[in-house]
């Protein structure tokens, strides 16, 4: 997985310090507790040096202490004109006609799916950095970088008639039905983001037999899962204003 950048133009936002990175840090996952994480110093302190790493957020406090929970769902974080301005800050001048259909679609499957759009929206910085055509170097394609062959199994667990072929996840619209559908598989699967934000980077049958070997650690998926969480909790951050929780 590449290193990602960060979803926003730094020019385009206050400077806020101190957002906790609470989530970060992460060494070994107990299979018996969904909240809480053992660590060790080292991850604590290479967890360190990512935050300080990151463009977005300055002063982070050191993390000496790390009580991880996993994040709410609140699918109804961010409103159409902030998802809009997201994808305007990536898409080129040609794909500009298509910003407003995109978040709609966002919307809608947030909504029917209850997933935050600003974890998507993560996700997608992460896996494809906005990119319709990205193809990674194992085959996964489009926006949310999905693989043919789990493509297949979600569009008929789900019934997206839209897919019928892999060309098709460069088609936005149903890359993104795919994508968030299959999202929601793996958190009905894992039931939190730690588990199930790593079983979308590693897939799922590997994080499950992590869990059934009665341990899991993130180990090299630590700073994909890290990035997710900040990045999803720094557009929470920005629109903490307006943001309509559900609990």
């Amino acid at each position: 997985m590449k290193t990602t950048q960060n979803i926003f133009n730094t020019k385009t936002l206050p400077q806020w310090i101190g957002l906790g990175l609470s989530v970060a840090g992460i060494a070994y996952y107990s299979a018996n507790s969904t909240d809480i994480l053992s660590f060790s110093a080292e991850p604590i302190a290479k967890v360190n040096n990512l935050a300080a790493s990151l463009p977005l957020i300055h002063s982070l406090p050191t993390i000496t202490k790390v009580e991880v929970e996993a994040l709410e769902d609140v699918h109804k974080d961010l409103s159409i004109a902030q998802i809009e301005a997201v994808f305007r800050e990536h898409l080129s001048a040609k794909q500009a006609k298509k910003i407003h259909l995109i978040a709609k679609q966002l919307l809608q499957l947030s909504a029917k799916y209850q997933i935050s759009p600003s974890i998507i929206l993560a996700i997608i910085q992460s896996e494809s950095s906005f990119r319709f055509t990205a193809v990674s170097n194992v085959g996964a394609m489009g926006l949310m970088q999905v693989l043919p062959g789990t493509a297949k199994y979600i569009a008929k667990r789900e019934h997206i008639k839209s897919y019928k072929k892999p060309e098709d996840l460069f088609d936005p619209m149903i890359n993104l039905r795919v994508g968030v559908a299959y999202v929601s598989y793996l958190r009905a699967r894992f039931g939190n983001s730690i588990h199930y934000i790593a079983a979308y980077n590693l897939g799922p049958n590997a994080v499950t037999a992590m869990i059934n070997n009665k341990g899991f650690a993130l180990g090299k998926v630590t700073k994909y899962v890290t990035e997710i969480h900040a990045q999803t909790r720094a557009l929470r951050e920005l629109n903490k204003n307006s943001m309509i929780a559900y609990q």
